[in-house]
């Protein structure tokens, strides 16, 4: 989306996992002619666990959306982030 050179969509969640897949194969179809579409890579996996191997590069955004009830992500998160001297 908006000139990103390469996108992952992260879910760990079977469910969630198979609607974006399916959304993303739909919008595939739906406009791939029309519009460039910019790569998205799909992974089923663990946020956290994918952002222990994650090598930040300059300009990378990292849009993270845990359920709200799970504070202890929010805070591991951050620890991550810290930990790649990201912020």
């Amino acid at each position: 989306s908006r000139g990103a050179k390469e996108v992952f969509l992260i879910e760990k969640e079977h469910k969630a996992f198979n609607v974006l897949k399916n959304n993303h194969q739909k919008l595939s179809q739906k406009y791939n002619e029309e519009v460039k579409l910019r790569p998205i890579k799909l992974l089923k996996d663990d946020f956290l666990t994918w952002l222990k191997n994650y090598l930040p590069k300059e300009n990378d955004i990292l849009f993270f959306d845990p359920p709200y009830e799970k504070h202890d992500l929010y805070l591991n998160f951050l620890v991550e982030l810290k930990r790649l001297d990201y912020l």
